[in-house]
């Protein structure tokens, strides 16, 4: 009967030289990594702003703006701008002017506290070479552009209220044209609406509100209410003499007879 053999393996004085090695190798790396010192921050360098115009809301006003731009490089290892110094200004003005350009010259005091917020944050710039912020943040405005600047502003206001109420009373006239005075029954309806105890008066308006239907849309007055024109006239002042149609009798004199 045939079985099987089993595999005797060898066991030699440097069966565990590799092990060993692979292990101390390890050691070594993991101990470098340890001991290799962190990069240190790049250096922060500042640029001083002084005076520097910015716009506002209104056009041909500005604010003067000033400050001082802390920056520092992205990547101390990296490629430099070869002017890191006005890349990080101008990353920093062009923050500043996306506030005040949204802004009313008069309200100084609260974006200056905005500018102070926004630009106290340190950020890196569009390209990537410079992280740069703004500190000691200085913002005013001129006291003759202020003053006519408001002058602006309340000439504004009198436009915008001017235009409301042009708008209201073109709505009025409209409503007016179009609804209540549409046709003398409309008319009529509309007046009894608001006077629903007053069935008399509104048949006496008939006649003057038909009118007015007229005149408002130029136009004939309509056969139905036709019957609701007044008959007859106001007689008109008596002349001075005494000549004339007596109001009375209808002509002649009164109180006097003719000699025979």
């Amino acid at each position: 009967m045939t079985g099987s053999t089993p595999v005797r393996r060898t066991v030699g004085p440097f069966a565990g030289v590799g092990t060993w090695w692979r292990s101390r190798q390890l050691q070594k790396e993991i101990g470098a990594a340890a001991v290799t010192p962190a990069a240190s921050p790049a250096a922060v360098s500042r640029y001083e702003v002084a005076a520097c115009r910015v716009p506002s809301s209104t056009a041909e006003f500005a604010f003067s703006f000033s400050c001082v731009v802390r920056w520092r490089l992205v990547t101390a290892d990296g490629p430099r701008h070869p002017n890191p110094a006005g890349v990080a200004v101008n990353a920093v003005l062009h923050r500043a002017m996306a506030i005040t350009g949204v802004a009313e010259l008069t309200d100084g005091e609260r974006v200056n506290a905005e500018l102070a917020a926004e630009l106290g944050t340190p950020k890196a710039d569009p390209g990537g070479w410079v992280q740069g912020w703004a500190e000691d943040i200085g913002l005013s405005a001129d006291a003759e552009d202020l003053t006519l600047v408001g002058q602006l502003q309340r000439l504004r206001r009198k436009r915008l209220a001017w235009a409301a109420e042009r708008e209201w009373e073109c709505d009025q006239r409209q409503y007016l044209t179009d609804s209540v005075l549409r046709d003398p029954g409309t008319a009529v309806a509309w007046w009894l609406a608001r006077h629903p105890d007053e069935i008399e008066e509104a048949v006496r308006l008939v006649g003057p509100l038909a009118r007015l239907v007229s005149a408002v849309h130029q136009s004939e007055i309509h056969p139905l209410y036709r019957e609701f024109e007044p008959r007859h006239q106001l007689p008109g002042p008596r002349p001075q003499d005494g000549s004339g149609p007596s109001p009375i009798t209808g002509g002649g004199t009164v109180g006097r007879s003719s000699s025979p």
